[in-house]
């Protein structure tokens, strides 16, 4: 896809690492689902390199092989686990100091803007608890039918905004995020807010890869 960012009608964000700092330890979060008693018992092979939402999705689908209503029992508790250490890292996160105004600035271009994200959808409203006033629409795990790198988390903020996917741009810390916006049809944009570098962004298909998402209002 030609990248011609004059062209875009809409500006797609993840959440943790670009629009906010947002320090979750992942690898902690995949260990503390991983030693819930009913996961505990699943082979790790079933579970090796799966991230800790898709790990729990594949746990679930083995335990209900077994029993459905210990699969639900364990779903719910997986969940709420995930829920809290996530709340609890949105208590000591914060936005990014030029969050408001990047997005107040897109609104004011009449670019519409919108904001995906693997988080719940309490933990978005801690750190940006006014996030309807500047964000168009907003897609956490919670209203997700697929959560990136489906494509369809994408897909789904782009139809609450009334935009095709090649109108649209995703702006995103992770490799995820560009690979979701490449399989989604839209162009994909890194920033180095995160944690990963540049080469490790355009390896996975990026665009372009900026500094912080603030610096998108140059080339808009």
């Amino acid at each position: 896809m030609k990248l011609n960012p004059r062209t875009w009608k809409a500006v797609v964000f993840d959440f943790d690492g670009t629009l906010a700092q947002l320090n979750l330890d992942f690898p902690m979060m995949r260990a503390a689902v991983r030693k819930l008693p009913l996961c505990r018992a699943i082979p790790e092979e079933k579970l090796a390199n799966l991230m800790t939402i898709e790990m729990i999705e594949a746990a679930g689908l083995f335990i209900a092989e077994q029993n459905e209503q210990d699969a639900l029992r364990f779903l719910n508790e997986a969940y709420r686990l995930l829920t809290d250490i996530e709340i609890e890292a949105a208590h000591n996160g914060k936005l990014f100091p030029g969050t408001r105004m990047l997005l107040a600035e897109l609104k004011r271009r009449a670019i519409k803007t919108g904001i995906v994200t693997r988080n719940c959808r309490a933990a978005v409203e801690i750190l940006f608890p006014d996030s309807t006033l500047y964000a168009d629409a907003t897609v956490t795990r919670n209203e997700a039918r697929n959560v990136k790198p489906h494509p369809g988390h994408i897909w789904e903020v782009l139809e609450l905004l009334g935009v095709p996917q090649t109108d649209a741009v995703m702006v995103g810390d992770h490799p995820m995020d560009i690979t979701s916006a490449k399989q989604a049809g839209s162009c994909a944009v890194g920033v180095l807010t995160g944690s990963a570098d540049a080469k490790s962004l355009y390896d996975a298909g990026a665009d372009m890869v900026l500094k912080d998402a603030s610096e998108l209002l140059g080339l808009i």
